[in-house]
């Protein structure tokens, strides 16, 4: 194994300013096999959890499994590498309930928050569910681009159906990463390391990932770095399937 190069941190500054009040941290999770990738490859786990950028809090979360229907028995390779059981995903709803019950989430939570100064009607916005538009503002992160630029649109065109806006543009932690401290990471563990972070829970369980990349966020900002938006939908290329 090579060795994870050193990165130079800042002494800690105050928080910087942000361009989203709240980080909602996505990875997903689904079939796949040690040769070929399974054609689709159907989302069996939607986690997400809400990183208030001013706090440092984890303020809400989203955690449902979902039943394969194209693919409904995992292959011993997807159990090892995921840590998801077939009892875990038989007998869930399918992914266009989970979905909607995501965007129906969103709508609830946003709800349950005060206006802020600085919202953003047009990323509040959703095709299938009203965001109020003087919700505060918020952007998707994503350990990779593959998340909102295959999976997740991949799966909706199965469905005759288009992402909704929000889900268009999404923060791609690893290149943000690149940005600002010089090295480009392969993937959440080795952030980890070079943050001298401890890794909770299990790699590969989505709702572990995005605790973990999380941290990796919280960690970015105690260092004053200032999240923007490095993807949208068709403009990133080659995603893999990998954090």
């Amino acid at each position: 194994m090579s060795r994870l190069p050193t990165i130079r941190r800042p002494a800690r500054p105050e928080l910087e300013p942000q361009s989203f009040r709240y980080l909602l941290v996505l990875d997903f999770e689904a079939v796949c096999d040690e040769v070929t990738r399974p054609k689709p490859q159907e989302i069996i786990e939607f986690p997400t959890v809400v990183l208030d950028t001013t706090t440092l809090e984890i303020v809400g979360s989203f955690h449902k499994y979902v039943r394969p229907v194209s693919h409904p028995i995992l292959t011993p390779f997807c159990t090892t590498l995921t840590g998801i059981t077939q009892d875990m995903v038989s007998g869930q709803a399918t992914f266009q309930e989970v979905f909607d019950e995501h965007l129906a989430w969103i709508q609830s939570f946003w709800k349950s928050l005060p206006p802020a100064a600085n919202a953003d009607a047009d990323a509040a916005s959703t095709a299938s569910s009203s965001i109020p538009s003087e919700a505060p503002t918020w952007a998707f992160v994503t350990c990779g681009d593959w998340d909102l630029n295959r999976a997740l649109p991949d799966q909706l065109a199965a469905l005759g159906k288009k992402s909704p806006a929000p889900y268009r543009q999404w923060i791609n932690i690893k290149k943000e990463f690149a940005v600002k401290y010089g090295v480009s990471p392969p993937g959440m563990t080795a952030m980890l390391d070079m943050l001298r972070l401890d890794l909770v829970g299990r790699h590969h369980s989505g709702i572990d990932d995005c605790r973990n990349i999380a941290a990796v966020a919280k960690e970015m900002l105690r260092d004053g770095h200032v999240f923007e938006i490095t993807g949208t939908r068709g403009e990133s290329k080659g995603s893999k399937a990998s954090c």
